[in-house]
């Protein structure tokens, strides 16, 4: 979802003169909320594929008894 074009299009049903008070204060807010909903739905899924990579990297240093990375060696025994 786009936000300043939900919110251009909630301004233009209302009018075109800029200064002029919107009177649609609702629909303004329906498209804030939607805009906040849909941004706190893409936050969480992101964090649960970044968790699930997380999770799957420590899987395979928990299987492993010692891991070579970035010079250090981790011993999981």
């Amino acid at each position: 979802m786009d936000l300043s074009i939900a919110l251009k299009q909630t301004f233009s049903q209302n009018g075109d003169d800029e200064h002029e008070e919107p009177d649609n204060r609702s629909e303004i807010s329906s498209v804030l909320h939607a805009f906040v909903d849909d941004a706190d739905t893409k936050l969480r899924n992101e964090k649960s594929k970044l968790f699930e990579i997380i999770s799957q990297h420590l899987r395979k240093l928990y299987e492993q008894p010692s891991v070579l990375h970035e010079g250090l060696v981790f011993n999981t025994s």
